[in-house]
Formats: C-alpha cells, sequence, structure tokens
C-alpha cells in the first residue's frame, strides 16, 4: 500500500517531519509563498494519542517564517480541555489558528469550539481562523452573522472537503454551482475589519479575486500543496500574499487527505502519473 501510494504521497505533503516541513517552508519562501502547517493526524481518541498529537503541534510554536497551523479538533477527539491550552501555547508563541471544519458530523461541537476560542484569542489580533465551508447550506447565513457578532473575525473561505461523505446528510449543496462562495468573497471583500483566507483552486474565483483585490490588504489567497503550479505564481505577481497548506505526517496517517483529495480534484492526477 506504501508503495503505491508514495508518489501522490510525496507530490501532496510536505513530509514525515518536522525537518521535511522546515525544508518546504524554506522553499516556498524563496518563491514568496507563505505556509500554514498541516499536521495531517486526524480522529484520535485514545489519551496516548492525543497527547502525542499536542507534542506534535507544540513543535510548530517553535519554526521560524510560520505564521498559520491549521488545527483539526477531532484530532483531540473535540475535547476542548485539550484543545484551549494548546489554542493559548500556540497563541502565545504568536501563531495563528486555523481551525478546521471537518466534516457534517461534529459541526455542532467544531462550531461551539471555535467560537469559544474567537471570543478569548481574538481580543486584540486576529488569532484565530474559523472554517466556512460554502457548500454548507447554513454557511453564508453564518458568515454574515459572525461578522456582525465578532469585532475581530478570522475567516478561513472555503467550498469544502467532504462534500462525497457528506452529500446525504441534507445540509450541503447538491451542485457546486448553487454555493454561495462568489457570494462570501463579495462579503469579505467588503468587510476589512475581519480578515479573510480565500482557500480556493478555481480559476474563475482566482482571476476574480485578483481583478477585485485593489489595495485590499485584509485578503489572501491560500491553496494546497502540490496545487496550481502555474497560478500561485499569478497570484504572487498579483501582490496577492500567497500561502500553501502544507500537510506533513506519517504516510499511514495521510491516507484519508489523500482520498479527499482525488475524490475532489481527480485532476491532480495527471501529475501522478506524468
Amino acid at each position: 500500500m506504501k508503495g503505491l501510494y508514495r508518489p501522490l504521497y510525496n507530490l501532496l505533503t510536505a513530509g514525515e517531519t518536522v525537518t521535511s516541513l522546515e525544508h518546504t517552508i524554506h522553499n516556498l519562501r524563496r518563491k514568496n509563498v507563505y505556509a500554514i502547517a498541516d499536521y495531517i493526524k486526524e480522529y484520535s481518541k485514545t489519551n496516548e494519542e492525543i497527547r502525542a498529537n499536542d507534542k506534535e503541534y507544540k513543535k510548530l510554536a517553535h519554526i521560524q517564517d510560520l505564521n498559520y497551523i491549521a488545527l483539526k479538533p477531532s484530532s483531540f477527539n473535540f475535547n476542548s480541555e485539550y484543545i484551549y491550552p494548546l489554542v493559548y501555547y500556540l497563541v502565545r508563541h504568536k501563531k495563528k489558528i486555523l481551525i478546521d471544519a471537518e466534516n457534517a458530523e461534529h459541526q455542532e461541537k467544531i462550531q461551539t469550539i471555535t467560537n469559544e476560542c474567537i471570543q478569548r484569542f481574538n481580543t486584540h489580533t486576529i488569532s484565530i481562523y474559523k472554517t466556512y465551508q460554502m457548500y454548507r447550506r447554513d454557511s453564508f447565513a453564518t458568515l454574515q452573522q459572525d461578522m456582525r457578532i465578532f469585532p475581530r473575525l478570522g475567516v478561513k473561505l472555503v467550498r469544502g472537503a467532504y462534500w462525497n461523505q457528506d452529500k446525504l446528510t441534507g445540509a450541503l449543496f447538491l451542485k457546486k454551482s448553487d454555493t454561495a462562495f462568489r457570494d462570501a468573497m463579495i462579503l469579505a471583500l467588503a468587510n476589512s475589519q475581519h480578515h479573510t483566507m480565500v482557500c480556493t483552486h478555481n480559476t474563475k474565483d482566482i482571476h476574480f479575486l485578483i481583478d477585485s483585490r485593489v489595495a485590499k490588504q485584509h485578503i489572501v489567497h491560500a491553496s494546497l500543496y502540490g496545487f496550481l503550479p502555474e497560478l500561485t505564481n499569478t497570484i504572487v505577481r498579483a501582490n496577492i500574499e500567497t500561502y500553501k497548506y502544507l500537510p506533513y505526517g506519517k504516510m499511514e496517517d495521510a491516507f484519508p487527505y489523500l482520498f479527499r483529495r482525488v475524490l475532489e480534484n481527480p485532476y491532480i492526477l495527471r501529475y501522478y502519473f506524468i
């Protein structure tokens, strides 16, 4: 199994260790691209696994040239007693936290955890980013409400990564064209007191962002490592702050991530088979 997935793993991740992650971060910085560290382990339940995850995340607090860290609540079994102290530790080390939304089953718990972190840690500056999955029917209304409620909101704007898993729940739009992603972009552009990371591989959305984002420093772009090799350079040349999600960790922990990426973006296989 490892031999089969190794080329795809190498293409879409920053390797298995913090050392390989740091190497990739430095390579990106030479291209004027910034990094988001994304420890790939998901759905940990035992205390031993959770403690190991906590230790791994805390290593990220000490990496230079790294401002953003993605945090998966499932890595801590959605337990706030583990998550809040970790977030405090990372924020104290000047890191910004992007809290993943994950799948539909756990949305209520993730919303509660994320909103509490925003209230605790976005008091003087924006340190916490909430993920808005625009393939969800309720996301645009939630974004509008949160922009009214929170004085300082970090927005991670995505279409969503769990459509194939959650499409039968009734919570999602069944057509990509029905999502409110473009409306959310327009809303974000108009609200400069908040900071938005637009996470998309859609060419039309990217060009809309380039054309719309004149002197709007509160909007940045992010994409997955291994995606958009040519368009990334276009975004950088447009003077838009540009980020890459850098998943890293043991290859056996990466299978769920790799499956989602291929299901959502099958065109990536053209790089795999070259």
